[in-house]
């Protein structure tokens, strides 16, 4: 149980790892600029096994900081937009139109991630625009898989929070990130198979 290849000792170093990588995002991010590229460098870290975290952390980060500038901007301007509908005074009086609301959250999230992640991917690629485009399609084939984590995990959150208080937060932002980014290889290995 105890030994190096032992399930308990592959967990905490997965868990030890999520901590750290969240811990270095949260430094990293306290410059809004930064986002991005701080989003960036935390799924390439997640996605590599290796055991060192900080330098391969702070190497793509330094590396990803000016080019993914552009999608820190959509970032947030899809974020204004998604404040400016949560806002709205008409949301609230549907039931129909918030589930739209709830479907169109989890999908700007999504779609969100997927910019990423597919930057990540396809990092020879130097037009915005195309990545865009190629990141809607692919989130449209591939939201009915991801939908359930932000959901799942946000259910996990409000339901540990009040036990485990601050902890849950070093483990909230990675963890679902790295089953997130576990279901959009296998789904992207299934699309180049086509």
């Amino acid at each position: 149980m105890l030994a190096l290849d032992g399930k308990f000792y592959h967990f905490c170093e997965w868990l030890y790892k999520i901590i750290l990588v969240n811990t270095l995002f949260l430094i990293s991010s306290l410059p809004i600029v930064t986002i991005g590229s701080s989003m960036n460098a935390m799924l390439r870290v997640l996605r590599h096994q290796d055991a060192k975290t900080i330098g391969p952390y702070l190497c793509y980060f330094k590396e990803m900081l000016l080019k993914t500038l552009p999608l820190g901007v959509f970032n947030l301007f899809s974020l204004m937009f998604f404040l400016m509908i949560k806002n709205s005074v008409g949301l609230y009086h549907s039931m129909i139109i918030q589930l739209f609301f709830l479907i169109f959250s989890a999908f700007l999230l999504t779609y969100n991630i997927n910019i990423y992640l597919l930057q990540i991917e396809l990092n020879e690629m130097k037009n915005y625009f195309t990545l865009f485009r190629i990141t809607f399609i692919f989130s449209l084939m591939t939201f009915y898989k991801v939908v359930w984590i932000p959901v799942i995990f946000g259910i996990l959150y409000f339901i540990t929070y009040p036990f485990l208080g601050v902890i849950i937060n070093l483990i909230f932002l990675s963890a679902p990130l790295f089953y997130y980014q576990k279901i959009f290889i296998e789904s992207l290995s299934n699309l180049r198979e086509i």
